[in-house]
């Protein structure tokens, strides 16, 4: 077995684009789209609560779709408002809101 070295901070930074879309194609084929992935990703490597305009920072998404997709996640409990704004937490793995989303046969 080979051991590889860690992964520096400039390769980590290299691979938050892929890992975000990442996010995106992995909920779209349950009927959720690709922003709630998408920002869930982003939530999710991200160690501190974001603001709606943090996110909304990011390149691609404006502001109103981001304040769309940030409450869906709020009611798949996937993210939760702080403080009564708009800064969102990671809370629930996306194992679970998948679970919500998709209905049991």
């Amino acid at each position: 077995m080979v051991a590889t070295a860690p992964a520096t901070l400039a390769s980590r930074l290299e691979e938050r684009p892929c890992f975000i879309e990442a996010g995106g194609n992995t909920t779209h084929p349950f009927g959720l789209g690709h922003r709630i992935g998408r920002s869930y990703a982003l939530l999710h490597l991200t160690p501190r609560p974001l603001s709606l305009g943090q996110i909304a920072s990011e390149p691609g998404v404006r502001k109103a779709s981001a304040s769309v997709t940030l409450r869906q996640l709020a009611e798949l409990r996937a993210a939760r408002t702080l403080h009564q704004r708009l800064d969102l937490l990671l809370v629930s793995p996306l194992l679970a809101i998948l679970e919500k989303a998709v209905p049991r046969r």
